[in-house]
């Protein structure tokens, strides 16, 4: 617990200096750790009472659903969103964390290079530094596919 306080302190500190909201987090192999990181830092920025979105950006395989033992519906799903189908209301939910919310799905998603690398994706990130303090996305495996 200390060490990701320390590190949400760095992140802070940084993206405070920057001027920036979003943190991409990713890594080059799997089971090396980023989305048990991306999660943990999410919940310290909102243990500190900061408002965060923590993005499952890995729609090809999501996990964080897991990690925070939800069940997405359907119309909550990010690669649906991206199709076209939904709002920002219905695609940002709640978390079982205060201060926290969850974009992203259970969903497997064969096209996320093209649905990431959309217009959509880009407006509904804009969208999203307007309503929290950060961003927090957990990307596929930057060393295999191109979404990162």
């Amino acid at each position: 617990m200390e060490s990701y306080k320390k590190l949400a302190a760095k992140v802070e500190y940084q993206m405070a200096k920057n001027e920036q909201k979003v943190l991409v987090v990713t890594s080059v192999s799997e089971n090396e750790g980023k989305s048990t990181v991306a999660a943990n830092l999410a919940i310290t920025l909102a243990e500190q009472s900061k408002r965060v979105l923590l993005v499952d950006g890995d729609i090809r395989r999501p996990s964080q659903f897991l990690i925070f033992g939800m069940e997405p519906k359907e119309e909550n799903e990010l690669g649906e969103y991206l199709r076209g189908n939904g709002s920002l209301a219905d695609v940002m939910v709640p978390c079982t964390r205060k201060h926290m919310l969850f974009m992203g799905g259970k969903n497997c998603y064969s096209s996320s290079t093209e649905m990431l690398n959309s217009e959509s994706f880009f407006k509904l990130m804009a969208a999203c530094r307007k309503f929290v303090d950060y961003v927090i996305i957990d990307t596929p495996l930057a060393g295999i596919i191109g979404d990162a």
